[in-house]
């Protein structure tokens, strides 16, 4: 009896796992509604998966996720819809054929297409068009935005090598919204030609996340945010993407980031976007708003209104306090405003760019590159050149008590119209500190900065060279200070009223602004000479070498490598020092004549010096067959596998940048029998 009880409980228990599993339901019908017990379409197979029964001519679903999938007969086929699709209200993975055969969801221009409600929504495969979120978002309530996909209350949606076109929302969200806690992941797939007021191909709402990898947005457009918007606690995050030819008519022309949200971009081209007034890719406003940028690429992005006020940033613009945008390893290229071509920084918010290079980007009023007021601007490690302002600040526009700091970088024939043309600070603080400003331009002065009504001022160890129009100008109370510092164009000049202050270490050329140190400073030309930057390195005999003033000094010069040096430093930005030493000819005794099965291990470290570096790298071309230089170690280890006459380069470079070659020949005899 027992035995019969056993098996009873066992059959329970599989009847019982059986009803769980996942049902496959083959939509066979391109019908746009429900309803018709000989076929079964997608409206149908909705509502069988949601509430476990029969619909139409579908099969039942099961309760805890199913799969859709079409029959073979409708591949390549449009569904045109002719109600919204029923809410999606249990697990659901809808999966339609790959490639040419790609079943076509359309919305009729009249109605939303797949809407999820709390649950796990995948699509695989599909094209969304031309649906319509005709609705609106009020408080926390979702009553019907996003014309392809609504993800509301908590909903997980998975998209997958899908096609969301030509869908509008008449509020938020043309292709896309996720609502109220939300996520939205879409891989691999298109989102293009897309319209809505807010978010015209995407938008995040309410502590909701849209997560995009390998999917490109183009030509989506908006009023706010051409091709996504993120607002109150919402974050978008792009990876590996092409952003482009999205436009905005009031406020970013690709992404509107607002409400204390976040932005990540990484490894993404954002080209050919544009905004009417500020953001042409990028607008991020309001307190706790945060982008993040890595090795990305803004190329040709614009603002349209030609208005002064208030307007620009080509790429960028990020305002209030509270407000950041962190830039890591990127470039800015010919994008365009009226004030900051590429960045505009307001209202205290704060712009940090750590290896980022600014090219050829233009302003038809000031700030070409970047332009800030009232704010805060920390560059590192970045180039700017070639940028143009038709105004004031051919690279860098600061006013209003902006704070701008620059570190380890390179500002080199920018252009200013007027004045500044590598700096124009207008009241505020300058700190410029291991850097260079070299073949910069002003059409009146300043060739390399101009500081004007009260701007404080502060050159550490920076280099000015081969500007034009001269190096500095204070003005209007001004205040310089300069410290180890060279001004090789000489013409440091300013006002009654203002005071430029030598701290010690100023070479200037021309003995302007009662230079102690002047004459020739004997430069080499703009290069580079180690480190992510070009530099001036200071020719032997040069009066900079050992002539600055050590103290409170950075511990290392504009490329990176030790700045003091035997307790001196130099002028300028970049430290001068010695070349390492090869003790060539014992090198020579030992390695010049070989022969084959020979085993040698020679530790090169043994026969290098250095008066100023104790850390070296060795790399040899030409090496005979069998022998290895490891140059971690520097040991030159193997034996010698091919008989013949060989000539090794090696080449010796110390932790300053400094290296010496010598060619070394090796003959590799034949053993001795």
């Amino acid at each position: 009896m027992k035995f019969y009880r056993k098996l009873a409980a066992a059959f329970v228990l599989l009847m019982l796992s059986l009803s769980t599993q996942a049902a496959v339901i083959v939509v066979n019908s391109a019908n746009g509604g429900t309803g018709g017990l000989a076929t079964c379409s997608l409206a149908d197979a909705i509502i069988a998966a949601n509430t476990g029964t029969t619909s139409g001519g579908c099969t039942a679903g099961s309760i805890g996720g199913d799969e859709i999938i079409f029959d073979s007969s409708i591949n390549g086929s449009t569904i045109l819809l002719t109600a919204d699709l029923p809410t999606v209200t249990d697990g659901l993975m809808v999966t339609g054929p790959s490639g040419n055969n790609q079943i076509t969801i359309s919305g009729d221009n009249a109605y939303s297409i797949f809407i999820a409600d709390g649950i796990k929504l995948n699509l695989l495969n599909l094209k969304l068009v031309n649906g319509q979120g005709s609705s609106a978002v009020t408080a926390l309530s979702y009553v019907g935005n996003g014309g392809a996909i609504a993800a509301i209350s908590g909903a997980i949606v998975t998209v997958d090598k899908n096609i969301l076109s030509d869908n509008n929302a008449a509020f938020a969200g043309g292709a896309v919204i996720a609502l109220n806690s939300s996520s939205v992941y879409l891989n691999d797939s298109v989102v293009s030609n897309n319209s809505a007021n807010r978010g015209g191909g995407i938008a995040a709402y309410y502590n909701a996340g849209v997560h995009l990898t390998n999917t490109a947005l183009s030509g989506n457009s908006g009023a706010r945010g051409g091709a996504a918007r993120a607002y109150i606690n919402s974050k978008i995050t792009v990876t590996n993407n092409l952003v482009s030819n999205n436009s905005a008519s009031v406020i970013g022309g690709a992404f509107h980031i607002t409400g204390g949200s976040t932005l990540k971009v990484s490894g993404v081209h954002i080209k050919d976007n544009n905004a009417m007034f500020t953001g042409g890719a990028i607008y991020a406003g309001q307190a706790g708003t945060s982008v993040s940028i890595f090795e990305t690429t803004f190329a040709d992005n614009k603002t349209l209104s030609t208005s002064s006020g208030g307007v620009g940033g080509g790429a960028i613009m990020v305002s209030w306090p509270g407000s950041s945008v962190n830039i890591t390893n990127s470039t800015f290229t010919g994008n365009s405003s009226t004030n900051g071509g590429a960045v505009l920084v307001r209202q205290g918010a704060t712009v940090s760019a750590n290896n980022v290079f600014f090219f050829g980007n233009r302003a038809s009023l000031s700030g070409a590159a970047i332009s800030t007021e009232n704010s805060n601007v920390n560059l590192e490690r970045s180039f700017l050149s070639l940028n143009n302002s038709e105004d004031r600040g051919g690279a860098i526009f600061a006013e209003d008590n902006a704070i701008v700091n620059i570190e380890t970088s390179t500002l080199y024939r920018n252009k200013a119209n007027v004045r500044g043309g590598g700096i124009f600070i207008d009241g505020g603080i300058l700190a410029l500190t291991n850097s260079t400003l070299s073949g910069n331009d002003s059409g009146d002065e300043g060739g390399a900065m101009y500081a004007n009504n009260g701007a404080s001022v502060e050159l550490n160890n920076s280099t000015f060279a081969e500007n034009i129009g001269g190096s500095v100008f204070a003005f209007n109370s001004s205040d310089a200070i300069l410290r180890n510092t060279v001004l090789a164009d000489g013409l440091c000049s300013s006002d009654f009223s203002s005071n430029v202050t030598l701290s010690g270490g100023v070479h200037i050329d021309d003995g302007s602004c009662g230079a102690t140190a002047s004459g020739p400073s004997q430069l080499a030309p703009l290069d580079y000479y180690g480190g992510p930057t070009r530099t001036h390195l200071p020719l032997p005999g040069s009066p900079l070498i050992d002539n600055g003033v050590a103290g409170s000094n950075p511990a290392t010069d504009q490329r990176g490598y030790a700045r003091v040096i035997g307790g001196l430093i130099d002028i300028g930005a970049v430290e001068l020092s010695d070349p390492p030493m090869f003790d060539t000819d014992s090198f020579i005794a030992l390695i010049q004549n070989l022969t084959l099965g020979q085993s040698i291990f020679i530790d090169l470290n043994s026969y290098i010096s250095d008066n100023d570096s104790s850390k070296f790298t060795v790399t040899a071309k030409g090496l005979p067959s069998g022998l290895r230089l490891d140059i971690s170690t520097n040991v030159l280890s193997g034996t010698p596998k091919e008989a013949g006459v060989f000539e090794t380069e090696y080449t010796i470079e110390d932790d300053t940048g400094n290296q010496i070659k010598a060619t070394v020949e090796t003959r590799v005899l034949k053993s001795k029998r």
